[in-house]
């Protein structure tokens, strides 16, 4: 974003570059100097060392790091254990079609992880016949941020006890683009397991799993589309 102020008597200033992401408070200073109006003082923001604004301790997680680094079956959720007191997420075998979204447990400080409240553009997801996990859990290609707040809730993260996570889905853009994906899990590609006994066959694992995204406007700077697809073979 850009902010920018102006005072009759004073030089107009221009800060460029705020970044404003969910569950954080964003703190843009700006100084005006007495001058004439043909002045402009011009400021690129960057990103605050450390937050003053409030005492949660969170962490944030882009779509970029999503998309790029390796999650265990392709679950924003697995970077959530990369927060110090977040025990490794796990995946729930209970539930079968309650959980097509293929959900993680994730323990927090010790808490249970029906204690972990996941929201999704703000919606409560917990899933009513399992607590543990969640009802919808969006494509790691339709993310656009994770927000996970562990401690020093702020009162608009109520309801959770261990964690409160935050995650934002993409919108669609003035521009039109999208993209498509192609995951592949083969045993041919994976070494022989230490522990096998000699002679035994290391099995067949072979996963496709296929998707894209697509997004753009309806109503130019009004209204927009976002599109999100995955299916395994």
């Amino acid at each position: 974003y850009q902010v920018d102020v102006v005072l009759t008597g004073f030089q107009p200033a221009s800060s460029r570059g705020v970044v404003v992401r969910q569950a954080t408070s964003v703190r843009v200073d700006v100084r005006l100097n007495v001058g004439t109006l043909q002045e402009t003082v011009l400021v690129s923001g960057t990103a605050a060392v450390l937050q003053t604004e409030s005492a949660a301790v969170q962490m944030q997680t882009t779509s970029e790091q999503i998309v790029n680094l390796p999650t265990a079956g392709r679950s924003y959720q697995s970077f959530i254990g990369l927060m110090p007191g977040v025990a490794a997420p796990y995946m729930i075998q209970a539930g079968g079609i309650n959980n097509p979204a293929r959900s993680m447990g994730v323990s927090v400080n010790g808490q249970p992880p029906n204690n972990t409240l996941f929201r999704v553009d703000g919606a409560a997801v917990t899933n009513q016949w399992y607590p543990d996990i969640q009802s919808y859990s969006p494509a790691l290609e339709a993310v656009e941020t994770v927000s996970v707040v562990t401690n020093s809730f702020d009162a608009d993260q109520g309801m959770a006890g261990g964690a409160a996570v935050n995650v934002q889905v993409k919108s669609g853009t003035n521009t039109v683009s999208g993209s498509l994906f192609e995951y592949l899990t083969d045993s041919a590609l994976k070494n022989r397991p230490y522990f096998l006994p000699g002679g035994t066959d290391k099995g067949k694992d072979t996963k496709h799993i296929f998707g894209g995204t697509m997004g753009g406007p309806i109503v130019r700077n009004k209204l927009f589309f976002f599109f999100s697809l995955e299916s395994e073979v």
